[in-house]
């Protein structure tokens, strides 16, 4: 739990006790960690992918016809392919994030991806971009309305009229892609 800097601990922990029943609902729902070992299966951009560990000390993460080769030893795979996952999140967002900008004429300062648990990403005054890294796991047109999204608040930093105008003009595919972090938001985190 995350306190309001307000709030004091005593506070927090009768809210949590109030909550009790919402909060085991809530956990009930989160998918089991998928553990990922030689033969499991992540997703990558939007399609199940076996992992297979190659073995050997050196190497990159390699995406070969529907497997992500992994090198290195069994108790390295998660760190491997999490950063993996990160490079290719930033290095499409950071693509996707400029060819917005250009498009809405905007420029924004910096990305930073980080793993967010609530939102898929978020905008700053100062034009800061932070994206949720998971969102390499979605489909590329998800990634892609994520990035949109977040370029759109740097020129209306609301989610009014003008804001969806400008995203639906620049993103026709907001609306499925939406829907699609909606039905399938948790299953992205049960990776890593």
């Amino acid at each position: 739990m995350t306190l309001p800097k307000r709030m004091s601990l005593n506070d927090a922990l009768r809210f949590a006790e109030q909550s009790r029943d919402w909060i085991s609902r809530t956990l009930g729902k989160q998918p089991e960690p998928t553990k990922l070992v030689d033969g499991s299966s992540v997703l990558y951009h939007g399609r199940l992918h076996v992992v297979h560990i190659t073995g050997g000390p050196r190497g990159i993460v390699q995406v070969i016809e529907g497997a992500l080769h992994v090198p290195g030893k069994p108790e390295h795979v998660s760190r491997r392919l999490k950063d993996f996952l990160v490079a290719e999140a930033k290095r499409e967002l950071a693509s996707a994030s400029r060819r917005y900008a250009d498009a809405m004429e905007t420029k924004f300062t910096r990305i930073s991806i980080r793993d967010q648990k609530s939102r898929w990403g978020s905008c700053s005054a100062g034009g800061v971009l932070s994206y949720s890294w998971r969102l390499i796991l979605a489909p590329p047109e998800v990634l892609d309305y994520v990035a949109a999204h977040e370029v759109a608040h740097l020129r209306e930093m609301n989610h009014g009229p003008r804001f969806w105008r400008l995203l639906l003009t620049h993103c026709p595919h907001a609306r499925t892609a939406k829907q699609w972090l909606k039905a399938h938001g948790r299953e992205v985190h049960q990776y890593l």
